[in-house]
């Protein structure tokens, strides 16, 4: 079940989980193969745009770090509208890349900056699982880049939304997580081609949920 309590009915909620369950830290959650334990799990989201029925287009958010150990930072603001269509970004953009050292969500004492050639940290996740065979393995993901060829910011829209509900907005984990470790990936902690090839199936393991409960 996702863990929604406390959400007022037009809070847009971003919610990491496995097999649609909330991830909290340090706590074991299974996807009925593995049971993962995250100690770190952090990521940004930029440029969530909305569109209403009208086809009027307006800014939500510019930047936010989601960050499991202020579970809070999962409430992306309130919605004032009903919306027709959504778009944002799994990291943060080529801009933001390039500006220097910043602050807010992007102040490198957040320990989502690597350098001024490299960028930011998109999705940060540490911690281990245990496989079917009672095996435990560390896993550690630093998922960022933004130069050409080998970019990791992804561009996400959902439209045909139901006006009257606004939705959660799921990562299930355990939809990327389990490709990439069985392709042997348990540690990518540097821009590349793999790190690119795992942003783009973090993008196919998001999705909405209009779940209240």
């Amino acid at each position: 079940m996702l863990s929604l309590s406390g959400r007022a009915q037009n809070d847009l909620i971003f919610l990491p989980c496995i097999k649609n369950e909330a991830i909290v830290l340090n706590h074991p959650i299974s996807d009925g193969v593995n049971t993962y334990t995250f100690n770190v799990l952090k990521l940004y989201l930029s440029n969530f745009q909305g569109k209403n029925s009208s086809g009027e287009t307006s800014l939500l958010m510019p930047l936010a770090l989601v960050d499991l150990e202020h579970p809070d930072t999962r409430n992306l603001g309130t919605i004032q509208q009903p919306l027709s269509s959504i778009s944002f970004n799994f990291g943060t953009d080529s801009l933001t890349n390039v500006s220097g050292v910043l602050d807010g969500p992007v102040d490198p004492i957040n320990g989502m900056y690597w350098a001024w050639n490299s960028g930011y940290i998109n999705l940060k996740a540490e911690g281990f699982f245990t496989d079917s065979l009672n095996n435990t393995i560390p896993f550690e993901f630093h998922i960022g880049g933004y130069l050409p060829p080998f970019p990791t910011a992804q561009n996400i829209t959902f439209d045909s939304l139901e006006n009257s509900k606004i939705p959660s907005v799921i990562l299930n984990m355990n939809e990327w997580l389990a490709i990439v470790i069985k392709e042997g990936h348990t540690n990518v902690m540097v821009p590349g081609k793999i790190a690119t090839e795992i942003s783009k199936r973090i993008k196919e393991s998001i999705l909405l949920s209009h779940t209240n409960e």
